[in-house]
C-alpha cells in the first residue's frame, strides 16, 4: 500500500533537523556529470539555480565549472550545512550561495538564471501544482537559457512523495515556454538508485 504524505514546508526542515534525509545520495548523480563531462552538451553560460539543493553537491559541481550559482532549500538547516561545507572546500560565497526560501515566492535577480538544475524536486510536487511549477521555472531562466531535468522515478514507489512522474508530465508542465532540446533515456546510474530514469535539457523560448 502506498502512503501518501501532505508534507508542509517546515516538515522539511524537520527532515534535516532529525538527519532523516534518507534521499540524500552524498555525492552528485553520475547523469550529471556524464551530460557535462562525457556527453559535453554545451549549456548557456552564467547564473545557474538549483531548487531543493539540500547539502549542496549538485551546486558545488557546477561551481566548479564556472557557473555562478545558488542553491535553494526551504530548510534553513540544509543551507546552513551546505554553506559549511561550501567552505571546507575553499569556495567563496559569490560562486556558491544557498538561500533558504521558497521556490514560487522568492526573489528573482535581474538577471535571472541562464541554467537550473532540477532533480529530486519536481518528484515533490503535487500533480495540481506541476503547472505553475514549469510557470515558475519560465520566470527563472533567460531566454536561450537551459532547464536540466532528471527524471526520477519512473516507476512507482513505496510513499509519496516522491511521485511517480513521466515523460508527459514533464512536457505538460514545460512545453509552453520551453523546448526539449536534449533527451537521454539511459544516463549513467549507480547503486543505490539503478532504476530507470531519464536525462533532459529544455531551452528557454
Amino acid at each position: 500500500m502506498v502512503e501518501e504524505r501532505n508534507l508542509k514546508n517546515s516538515d522539511w526542515e524537520n527532515f534535516w533537523k532529525d538527519g532523516d534525509t534518507y534521499w540524500d545520495l552524498g555525492r552528485i548523480d553520475p547523469a550529471l556529470r556524464e551530460l557535462v563531462e562525457e556527453k559535453d552538451f554545451e549549456l548557456a553560460k552564467g547564473n545557474g539555480l538549483v531548487p531543493g539543493c539540500g547539502r549542496g553537491y549538485d551546486v558545488f559541481y557546477l561551481a566548479g565549472k564556472g557557473y555562478n550559482m545558488t542553491g535553494l532549500d526551504v530548510s534553513v538547516t540544509a543551507c546552513k550545512t551546505a554553506s559549511e561545507m561550501r567552505e571546507s572546500l575553499g569556495l567563496g560565497e559569490d560562486q556558491a550561495k544557498f538561500i533558504a526560501e521558497d521556490f514560487y515566492t522568492f526573489k528573482v535577480p535581474d538577471t535571472k538564471y541562464q541554467i537550473a538544475y532540477d532533480y529530486t524536486f519536481f518528484c515533490t510536487v503535487k500533480p495540481e501544482f506541476r503547472g505553475k511549477w514549469g510557470e515558475r521555472y519560465a520566470e527563472l531562466i533567460s531566454k536561450g537559457g537551459h532547464l536540466i531535468t532528471l527524471m526520477f522515478p519512473m516507476v512507482p514507489t513505496a510513499r509519496i512523495p516522491p511521485y511517480t512522474l513521466t515523460e508527459e508530465m514533464y512536457h505538460k508542465a514545460l512545453d509552453s515556454n520551453f523546448d526539449l532540446i536534449y533527451i537521454d533515456r539511459n544516463p549513467k546510474k549507480e547503486p543505490p538508485r539503478t532504476s530507470q530514469n531519464v536525462m533532459a535539457v529544455w531551452k528557454r523560448k
